[in-house]
C-alpha cells in the first residue's frame, strides 16, 4: 500500500510497489526474490535517500532479469535508462512538503535585514565541514547566520575521514564545533523541522547557502562519484524570498531550472553547477566576503527572479507538472 498521496498518481494500478530506502543491493535482490514479481505490471523501487547503485552490475543484472520493467524512483536529477527494462526516473519527493504553498505569507525581503547570508548545517558531511573550514579560514562566520553541528559526526567515513584529516587546519576547526546559532528552534518532530521556516537563517538574510545532503563521494586521490540528490533545504529558500547558493552535486542548477525555478547564475563563476566540491566551496566562499550591503544591494535586483519564485512556489503549479511529467516517462516506459 502507498500511503503517499503523490505517490499514489504515478504508480498505475497492477504495478508492485517496494519502499527500497537506504537498502543496500543484495537486501535489494532479496525483497524482490520473495515476491511475485511477474504477476505485476511492473516493479517501482522507491528511494528517498542518495541513490549509489546506477551501475552496479549485479543489482542491474538481477532486475533485468524480472521479466518486468522496473522503475527506481528516487531524489536525482535525470531519466536514466540503464537497460531495455530499468530506468530511473527523478521524483523530488521534498518539494510537496512545503509549508502552506497555497497560501503566500512571504514577501520580497526589506532593506533592513541584519545578515547578509546564512547556512544551516544539522549534520556534519565532507563538503559542509570543508565548507566551515574555508569561512573559518576567512574569518567570516563570525558575520552570517551559521551552524555546524558535530554531534553526528560519525557520518564521515572512509576517504572521506582520510580527506578531512588531510586539511591544514581542520583539526583546530573539529574542535570548535559544534556551532550553534543562538536562537535555537525546538521541533516537536522531525516532520517539523522538514518544513518549517521559522528560524533566522530563511527571515533575517538575503541569501542562503543550502548545503545539500551530499555533493561527491571521494573514494581514493582522484576517483569520486557525483551524488545527485533533492532535498527540502534545496526549495526553503525560494520559499522565503531568499537568493540560493547552493553547494549539491553537478547539474544541481540545471534540475532546479528544469522545474521552472530562477537561479540567478549570473551571481556564480561560468560553469560553476560542473565544478568539483572544492572549486563551488571557494566560489561560495569569494561570494560571502562581499559582506552584507553588497548582498543587500545585489538582493534588490533580482526582485523579478525572487518574486518569480514565490509565484511558483506558492502555487501547486509544479506539483501538477511534476506528476503529470512523471506520469508521461512512466507511461512511455511500460509500453515498450
Amino acid at each position: 500500500m502507498i500511503e503517499d498521496p503523490y505517490l499514489s498518481q504515478i504508480v498505475p494500478r497492477g504495478a508492485l510497489f517496494f519502499n527500497i530506502s537506504s537498502r543496500a543491493p543484495d537486501t535489494i535482490i532479496e525483497k524482490c526474490k520473495q515476491a511475485d514479481v511477474k504477476n505485476h505490471r511492473a516493479l517501482f523501487l522507491y528511494n528517498h535517500d542518495v541513490w549509489r547503485y546506477s551501475y552496479d552490475y549485479r543489482l542491474n543484472d538481477f532486475l533485468s532479469n524480472l521479466g518486468v520493467p522496473v522503475i527506481v524512483l528516487h531524489p536525482g536529477y535525470h531519466v536514466m535508462p540503464l537497460s531495455p527494462d530499468i530506468t530511473e526516473v527523478p521524483w523530488p519527493n521534498k518539494y510537496f512538503l512545503r509549508q502552506n504553498f497555497d497560501q503566500r505569507p512571504v514577501t520580497f525581503k526589506s532593506n533592513s535585514l541584519p545578515y547578509g547570508f546564512s547556512c544551516l548545517n544539522n549534520n556534519c558531511s565532507v563538503h559542509r565541514l570543508i565548507f566551515g573550514l574555508a569561512l573559518a579560514k576567512r574569518d567570516l562566520i563570525k558575520d552570517i547566520i551559521y551552524s555546524q553541528n558535530n554531534e553526528n559526526f560519525g557520518g564521515v567515513q572512509g576517504f572521506h575521514q582520510v580527506l578531512i584529516d588531510s586539511l591544514p587546519g581542520m583539526a583546530d576547526y573539529l574542535a570548535s564545533l559544534p556551532l550553534r546559532w543562538a536562537e535555537i528552534q525546538n521541533f516537536a518532530r522531525d516532520y517539523d523541522r522538514l518544513i518549517s521556516v521559522s528560524h533566522d537563517a530563511y527571515l533575517k538574510s538575503y541569501f542562503n547557502i543550502v548545503t545539500e545532503t551530499e555533493m561527491e563521494s571521494f573514494y581514493w586521490p582522484g576517483v569520486s562519484v557525483n551524488t545527485p540528490f533533492t532535498s527540502e533545504k534545496s526549495f526553503k529558500p525560494f520559499s522565503c524570498a531568499q537568493i540560493p547558493l547552493y553547494l549539491g552535486a553537478r547539474g544541481h542548477l540545471s534540475y532546479l531550472k528544469s522545474l521552472g525555478f530562477e537561479v540567478m547564475e549570473n551571481l556564480l563563476p561560468k560553469g560553476f553547477d560542473h565544478f568539483g566540491m572544492h572549486a563551488k566551496i571557494n566560489a561560495v566562499v569569494d561570494i560571502v566576503a562581499n559582506g552584507t550591503d553588497w548582498a543587500s544591494s545585489v538582493y534588490n535586483t533580482y526582485r523579478p527572479q525572487v518574486e518569480h519564485n514565490l509565484d511558483l512556489v506558492y502555487s501547486d503549479v509544479l506539483d501538477k507538472k511534476i506528476i503529470a511529467d512523471t506520469r508521461r516517462i512512466i507511461e512511455k516506459c511500460l509500453d515498450r
